[in-house]
Formats: C-alpha cells, structure tokens, sequence
C-alpha cells in the first residue's frame, strides 16, 4: 500500500506540467507491485523497462523546462 505526503502548494504548482507523466509513474510502479505479489518475473522485467523509460521522459521534460 502507498503512503502520501502532503505536498505544499508550491509544490503542486511546480508539479502540475508533469501531471499527466507523474500518473503514468505511479501506476507503473503499481504494476511493479503486483508483478513482485504474483511472483511473474517477466512481466516485473517489463514493468521495471517500463518505469525506467517513463522517468526518464519526465527527467528530459524537467530538463527542458528548466533551461527555458
């Protein structure tokens, strides 16, 4: 199960370009979860390919974003 912080209101603004990719994360590491609960290694494997690919889009927007 995740816990959540409470995120301040300068925060939410600063995350609220990424919303959309953000969500895409949690629920891959969601998949993760499972995948580790069902003992499927294969499906882990693609989730954690998953997970990488997506972090690193958000790691290239936030890159863009922060020399504009």
């Amino acid at each position: 199960m995740r816990t959540s912080l409470p995120l301040t209101e300068k925060q939410r603004k600063a995350m609220l370009p990424y919303k959309q990719n953000v969500g895409e994360i949690y629920r891959t590491v969601d998949w993760l979860r499972d995948t580790i609960l069902n003992e499927s290694r294969e499906e882990f494997c693609t989730a954690l390919e998953n997970l990488r690919h997506q972090l690193g889009e958000l790691e290239a927007l936030v890159y863009k974003k922060s020399r504009s």
